[in-house]
């Protein structure tokens, strides 16, 4: 190290145990020779550096970042496959629409929430049992009315069916 160079000093972000690359981040780094741009990319994750701005080192973060949404909506659907009773393999097609939920900053709590309202409701029907699939629960158009029903719905989920009958006008 230089004398006239100050240490960078951790920026609070340090991940404990070692750092892993993707098989696409590997794959990115083996197809360029942008080195100063790796070394940026693992400083940052090191937490040791502030995040690079550019290059290949900005390409690593973004895949970062993909990378997570994607495990988030392995679990997002793990929790659909868990409310429904089915078993949806975490292919392409069935992960596409819960990564774009998640990506427009939608939470894994109300992609759950919306998952088990749905499969309760539609799976419980013979009729619409066949609706409660990935591409229908997790529409990007639709979301938004689905949560608003899960968030109602949710501040009567202690009740049963019956003590809701039972109450002047019916079920709501």
């Amino acid at each position: 190290m230089a004398r006239d160079a100050a240490p960078v000093r951790p920026t609070g972000r340090a991940q404990a145990g070692p750092l892993c690359l993707s098989a696409e981040q590997v794959e990115l780094c083996l197809g360029s020779d942008d080195g100063e741009g790796l070394m940026l990319y693992l400083r940052f994750k090191a937490g040791i550096g502030p995040g690079p701005t550019a290059g290949l080192g900005r390409a690593l973060v973004e895949l970062d970042g993909r990378t997570s949404l994607e495990r988030e909506a392995r679990d997002v659907l793990a929790a659909l496959n868990d409310a429904s009773g089915k078993r949806f393999r975490p292919t392409e097609a069935n992960l596409a629409p819960i990564v774009a939920l998640l990506a427009q900053g939608r939470s894994p709590t109300d992609l759950r929430s919306v998952a088990a309202d749905l499969a309760r409701r539609w799976g419980s029907d013979g009729g619409t049992a066949s609706m409660v699939k990935p591409s229908r629960v997790f529409d990007g158009d639709t979301f938004a009315d689905h949560l608003l029903r899960a968030t109602r719905d949710g501040a009567r989920a202690d009740f049963s069916r019956f003590s809701w009958s039972k109450r002047e006008g019916g079920a709501p």
